[in-house]
């Protein structure tokens, strides 16, 4: 979705579990030194396709945290060509064009949710 806010996201390789993955697209992406085992586990929310998408758009989606102090230093743009821009917000004041996905899950994270269906 160009044009729109997000959370650094990617996609579980074959013989990678999801914190393996998380770990792996936070290097990828924001320059991330931490291990695996520093992300601890908010959420897993199941989705379904979107209109016009196929059954392929069907998404389990895991949300992680990482602590400040675990990043290995300051966050960068490890992805120009995909990235336009890199910064923080308040959770209370997210901008109006952030991913509608990941906004519900902050929420239902917010509300002390680990696991949510959205949609089906």
């Amino acid at each position: 979705m160009g044009g729109y806010w997000a959370l650094p996201v990617g996609h579980v390789e074959p013989k990678e579990s999801p914190s393996q993955a998380i770990a792996r697209e936070a290097r990828e992406e924001v320059g991330s030194k931490a291990s695996s085992d520093k992300f601890r586990h908010l959420i897993t929310v199941s989705t379904p396709p979107e209109p016009g998408e196929g059954p392929e758009g069907q998404r389990t989606d895991f949300y992680f945290e990482l602590a400040a102090k675990d990043l290995g230093g300051e966050p960068q743009n490890m992805e120009p060509d995909r990235c336009d821009d890199l910064r923080w917000f308040p959770e209370d004041a997210l901008p109006e064009k952030f991913m509608p996905r990941q906004r519900a899950a902050l929420g239902y994270i917010a509300a002390g949710a680990t696991y949510v269906e959205i949609g089906w």
